[in-house]
């Protein structure tokens, strides 16, 4: 599975939209560990407006989720149309972020569910 965050100083969940940020940071996790992680430069910020949306989401098209500190209107559709799980962090730093979800922390994140067109709480994917 590979968890991608919008990153602007490649520390901390950038807090603008995520097709704003500079980086996104990847996280492959196998079995329940990060395996790898790579740092992805935003092809999006160096297109016309009319492509930045689709170049944000040619980044992303491996991950299975991605984590960020707000999302609405247009990505939000567009990812989780992808089949792309939308999660929002309370937490900025991405290191404690991604333990506190592989953790399991789930007083940390928010869940969009697609079905509903809502964010709910984390906690509530794990009923499902």
């Amino acid at each position: 599975m590979k968890i991608a965050f919008g990153t602007d100083d490649k520390l901390n969940i950038t807090k603008r939209q995520f097709g704003e940020s500079l980086y996104y940071s990847i996280y492959e996790v196998l079995n329940g560990q990060v395996y790898s992680q790579q740092i992805r430069e935003n092809p999006a910020r160096k297109r016309s407006d009319v492509d930045k949306e689709y170049g944000c989401l040619e980044a992303l098209e491996d991950c299975d989720i991605f984590i960020g500190r707000d999302m609405e209107g247009l990505p939000l559709a567009e990812l989780s149309g992808r089949n792309v799980e939308i999660i929002i962090s309370s937490l900025d730093d991405i290191d404690r972020a991604i333990s506190s979800f592989l953790n399991s922390e789930e007083n940390y994140f928010r869940y969009y569910n697609p079905r509903m067109k809502k964010f709910t709480e984390y906690s509530a994917i794990l009923k499902i």
